[in-house]
């Protein structure tokens, strides 16, 4: 991984700190909703891997959690995606910043996605 990548991901975490995902809702068809905040909840951000964001990052704005419970997590997304170990296929990732309206965020939020973008762009084909 590159300085610049990193440096992104840095980025990222310091543009998506004010969001906190506490108590998300969804469906109220999933009778396991309480035991999936709680797994997805249970471990500093930094520590999740990819098996335990892959459920919310599939379900996210379609059928559980909000657009605020997608931004705490995206920081982490990204971050593994960089590592290769997406949480779930990257296309899929990519459609829920679509479905987040991400063009309508703070300039800092879509800057920061912008530069993540282009620095993977740049790591993937170089290296």
């Amino acid at each position: 991984m590159t300085k610049k990548l990193k440096h992104s991901i840095e980025n990222l975490y310091k543009d998506f700190e004010k969001y906190k995902a506490t108590d998300m809702t969804g469906n109220p068809l999933y009778e396991d909703l309480s035991e999936w905040n709680q797994d997805l909840l249970s471990k500093p951000l930094r520590e999740l891997n990819e098996d335990n964001l892959s459920r919310f990052t599939g379900k996210v704005l379609t059928s559980w959690g909000s657009v605020n419970d997608y931004k705490h997590f995206l920081p982490r997304i990204f971050e593994l995606t960089a590592y290769l170990r997406t949480p779930y296929e990257v296309w899929i990732v990519l459609q829920k910043l679509i479905l987040a309206e991400f063009q309508n965020w703070a300039d800092e939020e879509k800057n920061g996605i912008y530069g993540f973008m282009v620095a993977l762009w740049e790591c993937i084909v170089n290296h």
